[in-house]
């Protein structure tokens, strides 16, 4: 086992070595005919901003709609990222209730925020369909963070 994971560590620094990098410190003012480095701008912008602001709006309000016995449990395992087991333990429930209950609250989750990611007169809604895919594909603490839902 010793043997595999330091084969591993000589592997990964083998290709470190061989990675190619440029200093962000080098001298820009020099009068070379050295071509600008360009860095990529990796800040989301004002329209991703202003997305992510209007989709956590939606999502709460989608949120408080649902029956708090729902709601605690889609908090619980898909905003604190608990396990099934840490979810049955922290509610008093088994399993079975946990993942139905999961089930349900996804379900009318999707049902109300269906209701505005459809397209309106041709028009597509505010929240671009890149956004809902990342935020569907991912998980939701990252625009719900710091929201007081759990307890709404």
């Amino acid at each position: 086992m010793i043997r595999i994971v330091l084969n591993e560590a000589l592997t990964k620094l083998r290709r470190q070595r061989t990675a190619r990098e440029e200093s962000l410190d080098r001298d820009f003012q020099s009068d070379t005919d050295i071509p600008p480095m360009e860095v990529a701008d990796w800040s989301p912008n004002p329209q991703q901003l202003y997305s992510a602001v209007e989709f956590r709006e939606i999502l709460i309000k989608c949120l408080r709609r649902l029956q708090p016995t729902l709601r605690i449990v889609f908090v619980l395992r898909d905003i604190e990222e608990l396990s099934i087991n840490e979810t049955c333990e922290a509610l008093g429930l088994s399993a079975v209730a946990v993942k139905a209950r999961l089930f349900r609250a996804r379900l009318q989750l999707r049902h109300e925020l269906s209701a505005y990611f459809k397209k309106r007169d041709g028009e597509p809604s505010a929240i671009e369909s890149s956004d809902k895919v990342n935020y569907l594909e991912g998980r939701s603490n990252a625009i719900v963070a710091g929201s007081p839902i759990a307890g709404a």
